[in-house]
């Protein structure tokens, strides 16, 4: 017999990524034509499915079964949408500059599981890089979200190279050892 929702929810609550992948397979469509019901830019809709999937899974420690899931899960996308559209509202009224340039790049999986999960996976290392020593955290924030190259960084620090590379290493292990740790107390 095929579990059912709040059955997947309660393991994904505890971490279990194929019982939430079945949740995402199961209810990627009906967000999507959700959204697309909702939304003036119908191409917009399989991105709000995704966020909303994302932030199912983001707090998906505070689950609790007291109704039908679907229910909750459409309650997460409602909300992300009214967000979205007051902010929207307010972006629209504030002028842009004329020479801004947005870069849109695409996701290099197509896969909104896999999306999902990587962006899971880039949340928790943002919010362990604060707790970085300052040394540490430019360094590896000038790499990783700047996509400067070591000697640039040295360059702009005013530091050799070999200590930009050896502060870059002790940022990826601490980072790792940060989420390694929660992993264990998940």
């Amino acid at each position: 017999m095929e579990p059912t929702d709040i059955e997947l929810m309660l393991r994904a609550k505890d971490g279990d990524v194929a019982a939430f992948q079945e949740l995402a397979h199961r209810y990627r469509e009906p967000l999507r034509r959700f959204f697309a019901s909702l939304l003036a830019d119908r191409s917009q809709a399989d991105d709000f499915a995704q966020e909303t999937l994302l932030r199912l899974w983001s707090t998906r420690q505070r689950y609790e079964p007291t109704g039908r899931f679907s229910t909750y899960l459409f309650q997460i996308g409602r909300h992300y949408w009214l967000n979205q559209r007051n902010r929207f509202q307010a972006i629209h009224y504030c002028e842009a500059a004329a020479d801004a340039v947005i870069e849109v790049q695409a996701p290099p999986a197509t896969q909104p599981e896999r999306i999902l999960l990587q962006q899971y996976r880039d949340e928790r290392i943002r919010r362990a890089i604060p707790a970085l020593p300052e040394h540490y955290r430019i360094v590896f924030e000038m790499s990783h979200f700047e996509g400067l190259k070591h000697t640039d960084i040295g360059c702009r620090l005013g530091i050799p190279v070999g200590t930009v590379k050896s502060r870059m290493a002790e940022a990826v292990r601490r980072l790792r050892q940060t989420l390694s740790e929660e992993d264990e107390k998940g």
